[in-house]
């Protein structure tokens, strides 16, 4: 088995190691993205990193440990202040986000940023559980498809090329570098419950 975790992915600068899953087959199947999905376009079609987010998912489904294993490893040899969750892919299910704010509990130094469009698995697990300070949780919107976002997570919209969202007034605009944006205290690590960012379309 093999867990691949990037170090240096584009627009997250080096600072922020990630990893990913494949799109499409970990995101819910009525999502309207699909068919605009940066993770199917560009770098993503290169056979080394389809193989790569293939393998990842292969690994969480033999052996969870191991998969979280790598991750908790990576974070333990080096304390790295930010880690992202699924540039590309979603949360494949309920027991893998379990996972999440298990590791985000013992590395607390660590912030961890998660995108979802999975709002069913979040808002069960906070029924009965508390997510850790240090793991941000934004809700994904896209154009008119809603959030069932009850507790207010932080949202995320995108701003297309050609049509019209409604994204609120308030909402921070992303720099498009990761790397950058995290040492001015407005970023995407820091969103609160109510609050809001937006990205401009691929």
């Amino acid at each position: 088995m093999k867990v691949t975790i990037s170090k240096s992915v584009g627009k997250l600068g080096e600072c922020i190691p990630s990893i990913s899953l494949p799109p499409v087959e970990t995101c819910r199947e009525d999502a309207p993205c699909r068919e605009k999905c940066y993770a199917c376009k560009g770098r993503y079609r290169f056979p080394v990193v389809k193989n790569s987010l293939t393998e990842n998912l292969e690994a969480y489904k033999e052996s969870p440990n191991f998969y979280f294993g790598e991750i908790d490893r990576t974070l333990t040899m080096v304390p790295y202040r930010f880690f992202r969750y699924h540039v590309a892919g979603d949360i494949p299910d309920a027991e893998y986000f379990v996972r999440m704010c298990r590791l985000a509990r013992k590395h607390k130094t660590t912030n961890f940023l998660c995108f979802t469009k999975k709002y069913d698995l979040v808002n069960a697990y906070i029924q009965k559980h508390t997510i850790p300070k240090n793991l941000r949780v934004v809700f994904s919107r896209w154009g008119s498809f809603s959030a069932e976002n009850p507790n207010r997570f932080p949202e995320a919209y995108i701003k297309f090329k050609n049509d019209w969202a409604e994204i609120p007034e308030n909402a921070i605009e992303c720099s498009g570098y990761c790397g950058e944006c995290v040492l001015s205290g407005k970023n995407c690590w820091n969103l609160k419950n109510g609050e809001s960012v937006y990205f401009h379309e691929h």
